[in-house]
């Protein structure tokens, strides 16, 4: 088992989704009454908010990921799918709100081409179904495509979540999520 951080994990890997595992299952909140029903995806924001709240300067911890080797720096995700890709659908959307009120300066832009996309690729892909829809929605932020199945919709409903939350956000805000989540530890595994 290693440590590491995020950005250091994505940052020139490949890592897909393979076809025998789950799509992407995390909901938005909704409202079901009068009671309103927390969801991975809120709970997800709400205790990163909570960290950057905190006076802690250990790292935010994201968990662990176990990973089936492919080829070299290609990998298969075995465990931790869901928290992978919902942390690049909000660094997606974070990056996107900060580009509104600025550009982004160099490290930035590193942060971005490690966790999101390059000029070579993308380091996530989704299961393939959902993949053409992941990468035109939400990292490229195209609107001309539909999301078909019940998992990509999930996927458009939490990035557009996270772009309603983030709305509102200030730019030292968003630079300081981004940088949580960039030098945020995980634990991963490798097998071949």
């Amino acid at each position: 088992m290693e440590t590491t951080t995020m950005q250091k994990l994505l940052a020139g890997h490949t890592f897909f989704v393979p076809a025998d595992l789950r799509a992407y299952t995390w909901e938005i909140p909704s409202e079901t009454g009068n009671r309103s029903v927390n969801t991975r995806v809120d709970i997800f924001l709400s205790d990163l908010n909570l960290y950057l709240e905190s006076p802690s300067d250990k790292p935010y911890f994201l968990g662990h990921f176990s990973f089936k080797f492919k080829e070299l720096n290609v990998y298969d995700i075995i465990d931790g799918q869901q928290r992978m890709t919902s942390i690049v659908i909000l660094l997606s959307a974070i990056f996107e709100r900060l580009k509104k009120l600025r550009a982004l300066n160099d490290e930035e832009q590193t942060m971005y081409k490690d966790m999101i996309k390059r000029k070579q690729g993308y380091p996530l892909s989704t299961v393939d179904y959902d993949d053409p829809l992941f990468k035109a929605y939400i990292i490229d932020h195209s609107n001309h495509i539909e999301a078909t199945t019940t998992s990509g919709k999930r996927i458009v409903q939490a990035y557009d979540y996270f772009v309603d939350a983030l709305a509102d956000k200030d730019e030292a805000y968003l630079v300081k999520l981004i940088a949580a989540i960039g030098q945020a530890t995980c634990t991963h595994d490798i097998s071949l």
